[in-house]
């Protein structure tokens, strides 16, 4: 009976979590390219600009399958500030792509980012591995940030890594509890002589 209990409370605070919170997809770049080669100990760091304000839970990347060139590891990691960014990352994994062709979702919940709408962040890979493929955009589809290359703005700004992120945004409160009405003080001194009428009536029947 307790264990049951206890499993209907933590039921019931995971249902008051996700009240309180919404995730949603905030910034994107599509895939419309190839590919971006992420050679060995290149670094290429992705500039993004905040539009919703919230927590940074996850983001998507595009693991193109390049004959030849089909590893599936890579480094990636997230850098709070607009790139060039050189100081320690803020997030920081080895990620494994499992979705040839198509997007794969990073979990960076654990780093704990909460940005505000206009902050910026960079979205960073380097392959220390072997060459691995990621989709990516031409003429600038996505102007709100840049692309470097080891330092350099990669193609004078015109392309850019295929990239969502997604936000869990804060619920706003809701409408609070109406006021109580105020009695009006005629309905009151009525109501006080019903009552005392009321006990007169009882007194005169008892004598």
């Amino acid at each position: 009976m307790k264990r049951q209990s206890v499993l209907v409370l933590a039921t019931a605070l995971l249902v008051v979590a996700n009240v309180d919170a919404d995730l949603r997809i905030d910034q994107v770049n599509p895939y419309t390219i190839s590919s971006f080669e992420a050679g060995t100990n290149q670094i290429w760091q992705q500039e993004v600009t905040v539009g919703t304000e919230g927590s940074l839970k996850g983001i998507d990347l595009y693991w193109y399958l390049n004959p030849g060139m089909n590893n599936n590891l890579l480094d990636v990691f997230i850098n709070v500030g607009s790139a060039w960014q050189s100081d320690a990352p803020d997030f920081q994994s080895t990620i494994t792509f499992t979705n040839g062709n198509d997007w794969n979702f990073i979990d960076v919940s654990s780093a704990g980012l909460y940005f505000l709408p206009g902050n910026q962040f960079v979205i960073g890979v380097q392959n220390t591995f072997d060459n691995t493929s990621l989709g990516g955009s031409w003429f600038d589809q996505y102007p709100a940030g840049r692309l470097f290359l080891d330092t350099q703005n990669f193609s004078i700004g015109l392309s850019d890594l295929a990239f969502r992120t997604h936000v869990e945004t804060p619920t706003p409160p809701g409408p609070g509890p109406e006021p109580e009405p105020v009695p009006v003080p005629g309905a009151a001194l009525l109501g006080a002589l019903g009552l005392a009428y009321s006990g007169w009536r009882l007194r005169c029947r008892t004598t």
